[in-house]
């Protein structure tokens, strides 16, 4: 009975050690890190006027001094273009997925009925030129990883300040690999109140096992869920940077901004102090 008990406690220690081992984080890079510990316009500064990731939203965001959070997609030529949704019925009143569309059927639309077209990833860095940094969120679907060898060049002779995140570990695994010195991140909500029915998602991204593929240097976590066990283990653990999303009230804001472990908020809804 005895040798049984220790054989189970040896397991028990064992899967316990692996566990840990799997959700660990990339040792801090202070060097590499620099400049981007700051707070982000969400989709850019957006309101009245102003769509979402566009053109308007980013110079808005440049002129208060924001760094800008942005999320690329590919159209059906492989072109990148910065949007967010998977389907362009909320942004564009088009009932198609993004990815079913080419470039000159993207670029005829407009978004929420003004006169902003959905830009593509080139124009955004053209405008942004290194004034302030970005935070890159890469979309894309789970084993589909031909978005990363096409933003990588791009991101390559960009001269300014940027970062990459995304809840897709796949692609970040990508970057991992082939662009080791760029600054990845991984982004983190509760898969099991956002998505019940994928198991598997549930099981290895709510746990973080997933860090295992893309060892990212900061984890970027839905603010509602700070409080989860294992996302505080993780970060009491490991000690990644730490991105907090989204904040929509100053209240908020200003309370995490006192919280010295935070490296930075992506907000959206209000002003926020000027980071110039």
């Amino acid at each position: 009975m005895i040798p049984a008990l220790i054989t189970i406690g040896c397991i028990i220690v064992l899967l316990c050690a692996i566990y840990l081992i799997m959700i660990g984080t990339r040792p801090r890079r202070k060097k590499a890190m620099e400049g981007l510990e700051v707070n982000y316009a969400h989709r850019g500064y957006h309101g009245e006027g102003a769509p979402e990731n566009s053109l308007e939203a980013f110079r808005r965001a440049i002129e208060m001094g924001y760094g800008i959070e942005l999320d690329v997609r590919q159209s059906a030529d492989g072109t990148l273009y910065v949007f967010h949704d998977d389907t362009l019925t909320r942004m564009c009143g088009v009932e198609k997925k993004f990815c079913e569309l080419h470039d000159e059927e993207l670029d005829a639309l407009r978004l929420n009925g003004t006169e902003y077209k959905i830009p593509r990833f080139d124009e955004v860095l053209a405008l942004v030129d290194g004034k302030v940094p970005l935070l890159v969120e890469l979309k894309g679907a789970i084993g589909d990883k031909t978005l990363c060898p096409a933003v990588a060049p791009v991101l390559d002779a960009y001269k300014g300040r940027y970062s990459v995140e995304s809840f897709n570990s796949f692609l970040i695994q990508w970057f991992k690999k082939n662009r080791p010195g760029v600054v990845r991140g991984q982004l983190y909500t509760y898969i099991k109140e956002s998505n019940p029915g994928n198991l598997g998602l549930h099981l290895f991204g709510d746990s973080f096992m997933m860090h295992t593929l893309s060892r990212p240097d900061f984890v970027a976590y839905n603010e509602k869920h700070e409080k989860l066990p294992l996302l505080r283990l993780c970060l009491a653990l490991y000690r990644p940077y730490r991105f907090v999303w989204t904040t929509r009230s100053k209240e908020r804001y200003e309370e995490l901004a006192r919280d010295t472990r935070v490296s930075g908020q992506i907000f959206e809804g209000f002003e926020a102090r000027r980071q110039k």
